[in-house]
């Protein structure tokens, strides 16, 4: 195959380095297996190799791939879990790549170049894992990656390389998930914890609706008020962001999580009580379901006298289709308990939360929840007007 008409992104192992290259691309018929490769995704290709394996390039098609934005592709490549190298390469929105090889018989030439050390020490069980951020590749077929032999290579051709073998390409796509409640305001701050468990570089993005399903500005320490927060993490690492000041006027709201499936977004609820101390509460991320389950309990807790709350969210994960959500609540015998909780259409990507029913006050039980479209959940305890905590929410399947 030629490189004019098949090159999207290739590296280079040459006498212990890595050359990262790209060629004109030559757009062709989308296959079925096309994909996006996009912010969250990894690319990762799995392969064995003998010593004698110097020179090696890896090739992204580029038979049917468009670009979108300005992508920044990072790829690092592994001996098992060690890490041999890492390199960026940023691609201009105008669709290709271009300037390839260093090479004393061709116009291409090197664009950078990593050490790689032991990559000719012996057979290795070696990845090459790629992430994109900053843009975005349609049409994307993972099927048309292969490894090459730069020792071998014409002007514009390459041929497969003998000694090493390609035993996985794997296209992992974003995950996607939410988390169904935030507050700030009206003495509440959000906490967001993002962490990669990964050894690998790893992109996430979360988006912020208010009730309506409308994207909502949350005003973030040292960046100020967004829609979305994005950011990338380096292997194994953890992030801190924080939203809102206790003061303000309360604002609540759900979010979106597309991330490198490695990811996970905690949130926290962070309230000033009115005894001057801080209580926090934990938002999980919800996968998403259709029906739910969770306990309530409006008793008086016999300690203070203090009355003990019970409310909960619900975040429509559907941005087509609005969600008629029913809830039973039953007391602790199971008896139902008519017209105690009422919920009302969500919209698409909207948001309900509410912790007053009058008609379960002095009542223990469970809400058992289903929705037309897929929803998430979060349950809030109370005890007083202070100390918060959050309870388990079922997935029923």
């Amino acid at each position: 195959m030629g490189i004019q008409d098949r090159t999207l992104f290739s590296q280079r192992c040459s006498a212990g380095r890595m050359f990262l290259a790209a060629a004109v691309a030559v757009l062709t018929v989308v296959p079925a297996s096309a994909a996006t490769f996009g912010p969250g995704s990894q690319l990762v290709a799995t392969f064995t190799t003998k010593a004698n394996s110097s020179d090696l390039i890896f090739f992204f098609d580029n038979d049917v791939a468009t670009f979108t934005g300005s992508p920044v592709f990072t790829t690092s490549i592994y001996d098992g879990q060690t890490l041999l190298g890492t390199v960026t390469y940023t691609v201009a929105s105008t669709g290709t790549f271009v300037a390839n090889f260093s090479s004393p018989t061709s116009p291409y030439q090197a664009l950078a170049t990593i050490s790689f050390g032991a990559i000719n020490a012996g057979t290795i069980n070696g990845r090459m894992v790629t992430t994109v951020s900053g843009g975005a590749i349609t049409n994307f077929n993972p099927a048309r990656v292969f490894l090459y032999d730069a020792q071998s290579k014409s002007a514009n051709s390459y041929v497969p390389l003998g000694d090493a073998t390609l035993t996985g390409i794997t296209l992992n796509p974003p995950a996607t998930s939410s988390l169904p409640h935030f507050v700030f305001g009206g003495g509440f701050v959000m906490g967001f914890y993002v962490l990669n468990a990964s050894d690998e570089p790893a992109t996430f993005t979360v988006n912020f609706y208010d009730d309506s399903g409308k994207p909502v500005s949350l005003p973030f320490t040292g960046t100020g008020p967004s829609t979305s927060l994005t950011d990338n993490l380096a292997a194994r690492a953890l992030k801190y962001y924080e939203a809102g000041t206790y003061g303000t006027a309360l604002v609540e709201g759900s979010a979106s999580v597309t991330a490198t499936p490695s990811v996970t977004v905690q949130a926290l609820m962070r309230r000033q009580g009115s005894d001057g101390s801080f209580y926090e509460a934990a938002v999980e991320p919800a996968a998403g379901y259709k029906e739910f389950l969770l306990p309530f309990d409006a008793t008086k807790f016999t300690t203070t006298g203090d009355q003990i709350y019970t409310g909960f969210a619900v975040a429509n994960l559907d941005a087509v289709n609005a969600a008629a959500v029913t809830c039973t609540a039953r007391d602790s015998s199971a008896n139902p308990i008519a017209g105690a909780v009422s919920v009302p259409a969500l919209s698409p990507l909207g948001h309900w939360a509410n912790a007053s029913f009058p008609l379960l006050v002095g009542l223990r039980g469970t809400l058992d929840c289903t929705s037309t479209t897929t929803v998430g959940a979060i349950a809030i305890r109370a005890i007083g007007t202070n100390a918060i905590s959050t309870l388990p929410v079922l997935p029923v399947h």
